[in-house]
């Protein structure tokens, strides 16, 4: 029987991005972070990250629902801001998702800010 390659269309994620002085804020587009958008999510905070942006802020305020996917995108995109002297602060996280970060004690790794301010204020005092 013969086989054929089927091209599967990868999921792209769309993000909005702001630079506040030395930080760059970072919007995911999607009120849903899941498994299906994972892998583009850490592909594209990475690219963000080697690009040059090596202090960022992800804004998760339109997010409603992140998976366990998601969330390993953040903590591996976390690993390696860390371990090449970045930055990397998470903000404004809905209730489901701030419970996800509790549940699985992932508040305790990341720093985590009510707002945008809030985080722009603490790493970049002199830029609104």
């Amino acid at each position: 029987m013969p086989s054929f390659a089927i091209p599967v269309a990868r999921p792209t994620v769309h993000l909005q991005t702001a630079a506040h002085g030395p930080l760059l804020v970072v919007r995911p587009a999607h009120d849903r972070l899941n498994a299906h958008l994972a892998g583009a999510f850490r592909t594209a905070l990475l690219d963000l990250f080697e690009s040059g942006h090596e202090r960022l802020v992800v804004d998760l305020s339109g997010v409603a629902f992140m998976d366990s996917s998601a969330l390993g995108a953040l903590v591996a995109v976390h690993k390696r801001c860390v371990a090449e002297n970045g930055l990397f602060l998470l903000c404004d996280l809905s209730p489901a998702v701030a419970s996800l970060f509790d549940l699985t004690r992932m508040s305790s790794v990341f720093r985590i800010y009510p707002t945008v301010t809030d985080a722009v204020a603490t790493y970049a005092p002199n830029h609104p």
